[in-house]
């Protein structure tokens, strides 16, 4: 599912999960946070989960997810949540990235990414 950014502006009350790893990066790279996500060693256990909140949308909370370091190529790659403002806070984000974190045995949350400029 590839999902344009402007689709947030136009349906500000709708959520979405992009889980394939190709339209996950083409969102990822439309709204300029890609390149976000630092370069973390894999747990010892083999592999991580890095997680960032990102805010720059009026809208919805955009929670990122990458996935790397595990054996098989499919373990590994970015998925993306997108939760409106009008039915979650960002309390509710948090607890998403607190939870999975607490579920998965140790990710990497990084800082939220607010406001930032898309030069």
């Amino acid at each position: 599912m590839k999902l344009d950014p402007q689709e947030l502006e136009s349906f500000p009350d709708r959520e979405w999960n992009i889980t394939d790893n190709v339209s996950a990066i083409s969102f990822l790279e439309s709204i300029r946070i890609l390149d976000s996500f630092k370069e973390v060693k894999p747990l010892p256990f083999g592999g991580n989960v890095q997680m960032l909140l990102c805010t720059i949308s009026p809208n919805h909370w955009i929670v990122c997810f990458r996935f790397h370091g595990f054996d098989k190529d499919e373990n590994n790659g970015f998925a993306v949540r997108i939760m409106p403002k009008s039915k979650y806070s960002e309390s509710d984000a948090n607890d998403l990235m607190r939870e999975f974190s607490r579920k998965s045995g140790g990710v990497t949350i990084d800082d939220n990414l607010s406001n930032q400029s898309n030069n």
